[in-house]
């Protein structure tokens, strides 16, 4: 019976530990081209409804977008290839062109050839 009731815990407890690991979360800072309020409001909802992604900060004096995420949901290069498929610079990585051309005149940052 003492070994049936120490298998159960055991089980109970690796099972516990398995569930925490899956609600691990990173955060990631993306330097974008947000230049404004249409901006960030363009970028909140590009990325506020996908799966993994937990809490979003922006912050326009940087131009940066605090994201908070499940890495075991989404990775950081999707991330950033989000907001790069929505007109803008994520980390370095180049803005979707047609995106970009389709951006408000006041949203578009000077892009560097």
């Amino acid at each position: 019976m003492k070994n049936l009731i120490a298998i159960i815990a055991l089980v109970c407890l690796s099972m516990g530990a398995r569930a925490a690991n899956d609600n691990t979360k990173d955060t990631l800072y993306i330097k974008t081209s947000m230049v404004c309020e249409m901006c960030e409001a363009r970028l909140e909802k590009a990325l506020m409804f996908e799966k993994g992604i937990h809490n979003l900060s922006f912050d326009l004096k940087q131009n940066t977008i605090m994201v908070v995420y499940k890495p075991k949901k989404i990775s950081a290069k999707e991330i950033e290839k989000k907001v790069s498929a929505t007109g803008y610079k994520a980390n370095g990585l180049a803005p979707d062109k047609e995106a970009y051309d389709n951006l408000h005149g006041c949203c578009k940052a000077p892009q560097e050839d």
